[in-house]
């Protein structure tokens, strides 16, 4: 499944997308601390990674068939879309508000100017 990665990253990788931090990958695989990091460090090197947050996403993405790039592509899609309806939305809320707002006051005015107290 992991054809890019020894079998001694692969196991690594698992390791790590079960949420183990990199010491008790360390203890459960009898290496070094600094051994499993070199190993992280060159897992994302051969995956074409970043950052080490990816490395658990791109294990669970992979055990279920599907391609981490094109995952990649959705998330920061949802990401644009959330963010542009926090953003953009609201916006066009307000303004409604603010034609309701401005109507009130107008018929507001337009009534005290027709029954003066």
């Amino acid at each position: 499944m992991f054809e890019k990665l020894t079998n001694t990253q692969s196991e690594v990788l698992a390791y790590n997308g079960a949420g183990l931090s990199t010491g008790e990958i360390a203890d459960k695989m009898g290496i070094s601390t600094e051994t499993a990091k070199t190993h992280l460090k060159n897992i994302k090197e051969r995956l074409g990674l970043q950052k080490i947050n990816e490395l658990a996403a791109y294990y669970w993405v992979t055990i279920f068939g599907e391609s981490f790039e094109e995952k990649r592509k959705q998330i920061l899609a949802t990401v644009m879309l959330m963010f542009f309806m926090i953003t953009i939305l609201p916006q066009e809320d307000n303004q409604d508000l603010l034609k309701n707002r401005n109507r009130i006051i107008r018929t507001k005015v337009s009534t005290r100017k027709n029954h003066p107290i």
